[in-house]
């Protein structure tokens, strides 16, 4: 299972932490490359050789996932999402 590579694009307040704290029990922290509000063709550009891609990330038009990775995002119900931001 390690080596397989994911990419998983965390929206704000739809269970990031959950996510990463299971990519943390079965990778090592060397294994996973995590950033914030990076531009996904600038992400995918550097040609990361690490597993595990997670982060808030910003597609632009025409931007195109890493064919070589699994990609993740969860969604949640709009909603609740801005009372969890909210409190």
């Amino acid at each position: 299972m390690k080596t397989q590579k994911y990419f998983f694009d965390h929206i704000p307040k739809c269970a990031g932490t959950s996510i990463n704290a299971v990519f943390e029990r079965i990778y090592d922290k060397e294994d996973i490359v995590s950033t914030n509000f990076a531009r996904a063709g600038d992400l995918f550009a550097c040609g990361h050789d690490k597993p595990v891609v997670t982060g808030h990330v910003t597609f632009d038009r025409g931007d195109s996932l890493d064919p070589d990775r699994y990609s993740l995002t969860l969604l949640r119900d709009p909603i609740e999402r801005v009372i969890s931001l909210y409190y």
